[in-house]
């Protein structure tokens, strides 16, 4: 068996064993909470056949790793269209259509929040809530999704047809018709369906009744409302939640979900409409409830699909290819794209709306590239124009001023372009000084390192303590580097600068004699010394 033991010929109650019943957890097919007993086939089951065949175990499992830009790949559906225009093949469309009954339906939705793009409901009545059929379980299972019962996998199915996360509540337990989608405030609490209560942090997505909250959008319903034995009547909820917000909050609660993993790859907002029928025309053939003809859709700024113009010319020239331009829109058209000529070296494609990554004609160079073959395009030289090897005129200075200073003694240091505004302090640098005036990072990567230096000098120093910690007494150092001097709204003005650091016994002349070994050497005039007003410098110096 799965676990190990092995059967065998054996005696019970004093008749001859050959075998045992099996439940589907001791064949190692369903996790333990889920076996009741023996496993029992479908009445029609053929006897004699292959059991393997039987439950359907010969597929194989193939595991995709899908990058962020690809959300449409993160479902059945997307593969297969991507599978049928590389191999030129079609593909079974499959059936949205339900038969809506006329239900009374007072349900209504709003949306507070910018973080929820679309929300759509529907109820269905007179629902069976029970276990799932065999071929509905193995197939969330071979997913690694766990059976619950009929109406969460089913919602889970279609998640994985679709690549629209889906979610099913208790009409009884929404205490209002009005669904509200909200965010959370400081001090909110709430439990989710793994009955875990959760701290929430200000800016999650909620889904409220009247009263309390039902779900957290895009990450986990919850457990006060979740489909239980007993539920008759349901609301299915088909809704979009933006990507970003939805990944880090996710990661800040520390639950991450089915759900969350495809809302936070920014999926289309259209796909909500095909889940939402989809769910229901399974519910009706698998004859588990009624679904109403009244749905529920707030989509407040609907999706507008960009329009992108190219030519022939420009994809070959791009690309390095002799591709015609009928294989070029019958390529983009398999990936359905939709596409059309608009004159003898011209095309428009109009991107769809499961593709969010594209935008520009590169895009659609890509798109032929890939299904026309990598392997397909020939290699070839760039034509380039050379020019004369060699230094430029201050890359020549600067290295004889390295080989001078290195002869002189002294090591090179290499030090960051970016400085901390505490690092100014150290240095005693006025609140009204201009070197205050720095250029401020966006991107910082912390707030050591969030302004651009405007002088070397406290990297200098922090060299020399690190290396005074480190019982390393005579040290002599030097940078050759930019600092950043902010003018106006345009762009800083870089200036080379050298930086001396040294400790140790005897500095002064040192130090003294390296500056006019560099006047010499360079044939610096008007060099002087005066004294600095600085108050970070030594004084005397």
């Amino acid at each position: 068996l799965f676990d190990g033991y092995q059967i065998k010929k054996g005696k019970l109650r004093g008749e001859v064993s050959e075998g045992m019943f099996c439940s589907l957890e001791e064949l190692g097919l369903e996790e333990e909470d889920q076996s009741e007993g023996i496993l029992i086939l479908d009445k029609d089951t053929p006897l004699g056949k292959d059991i393997i065949e039987v439950l359907d175990l010969n597929k194989e499992v193939l595991d995709f790793e899908i990058t962020s830009n690809r959300s449409d790949c993160l479902s059945v559906i997307g593969l297969t269209r991507e599978v049928s225009a590389v191999y030129g093949l079609p593909y079974k469309k499959i059936n949205l259509k339900y038969t809506g009954h006329d239900i009374d339906s007072n349900l209504k939705a709003k949306i507070d929040t910018p973080l929820c793009s679309r929300y759509m409901a529907r109820e269905v009545t007179d629902i069976k809530v029970e276990e799932s059929p065999l071929w509905l379980k193995r197939r969330l299972m071979e997913s690694g999704i766990r059976p619950i019962n009929t109406i969460v996998d089913l919602t889970n199915f279609v998640m994985l047809e679709t690549g629209q996360p889906l979610h099913a509540f208790d009409r009884n337990d929404i205490k209002s018709d009005l669904i509200r989608v909200t965010e959370s405030k400081e001090g909110d609490t709430f439990t989710t369906l793994d009955g875990v209560e959760r701290k929430l942090h200000p800016g999650v997505v909620l889904i409220n009744d009247d009263r309390e909250k039902i779900a957290l959008g895009g990450i986990m319903g919850g457990l006060d409302s979740e489909v239980k034995e007993g539920t008759k009547t349901i609301v299915i909820e088909s809704a979009s939640f933006l990507g970003t917000p939805t990944r880090e909050n996710s990661n800040k609660l520390g639950v991450r979900t089915e759900a969350s993993e495809r809302f936070e790859k920014d999926i289309s907002p259209e796909l909500a409409s095909m889940a939402l029928d989809r769910i229901c025309h399974l519910i009706e053939k698998m004859d588990l409830g009624k679904v109403s003809s009244y749905t529920v859709d707030e989509y407040p700024n609907p999706r507008e699909n960009p329009e992108i113009e190219f030519s022939k010319n420009f994809i070959n020239r791009f690309l390095g290819t002799d591709i015609e331009k009928d294989q070029m829109i019958d390529i983009l058209n398999s990936l359905e794209i939709d596409t059309v000529s608009t004159g003898e070296d011209t095309m428009k494609s109009i991107s769809p709306y499961f593709r969010n990554d594209l935008f520009i004609k590169e895009d659609m160079a890509e798109e032929i590239a890939r299904i026309y073959g990598y392997n397909n395009i020939e290699s070839t030289l760039s034509n380039v124009t050379s020019h004369r090897s060699g230094r430029y005129k201050d890359q020549i200075t600067r290295k004889r001023l390295l080989n001078l200073l290195v002869s002189s003694g002294l090591s090179e240091a290499i030090m960051y372009s970016f400085i901390g505004e505490k690092d100014l302090d150290k240095i005693l640098v006025a609140e009204d000084s201009k070197l205050r005036d720095a250029v401020k990072l966006k991107n910082p990567l912390g707030a050591d390192f969030n302004i651009m230096r405007t002088t070397t000098l406290p990297q200098m120093m922090d060299a020399l303590s690190l290396n005074y910690s480190r019982g390393n007494r005579d040290v002599k150092l030097f940078e050759i580097g930019k600092v950043y001097i902010k003018e106006g709204e345009v762009l800083p003005n870089e200036k080379n600068v050298l930086t001396i650091g040294m400790q140790g016994k005897e500095l002064f002349y040192n130090l003294k004699g390296i500056v006019e070994l560099i006047e010499s050497t360079f044939k610096l005039k008007g060099l002087k010394y005066k004294r600095s007003e600085k108050k970070f410098y030594h004084p005397g110096v």
